[in-house]
């Protein structure tokens, strides 16, 4: 979603369409809890809502776009 870019043969489709990371992380925690009509149970922080948590081994929203890949789940 960030960088547009295809895994198989490293091209572009759709640059104008790239998101911001932030954006990205919300499409998939606040979004797909919406598409599954479970934005009251999960998809943000708030009291009362389920939560899942892990630590990454860098933060997406302040690398390098083309680097999110290489970020790992620390155990």
């Amino acid at each position: 979603m960030v960088t547009r870019r295809c895994e198989t043969n490293g091209k572009v489709y759709g640059a104008r369409q790239r998101t911001t990371p932030y954006q990205a992380l919300t499409a998939w925690t606040r979004g797909s809890a919406f598409a599954e009509f479970e934005e009251h149970n999960r998809g943000s922080l708030e009291p009362g809502k389920r939560a899942d948590f892990l630590i990454l081994s860098d933060d997406p929203t302040q690398v390098d776009p083309e680097t999110i890949r290489d970020i790992t789940v620390e155990t």
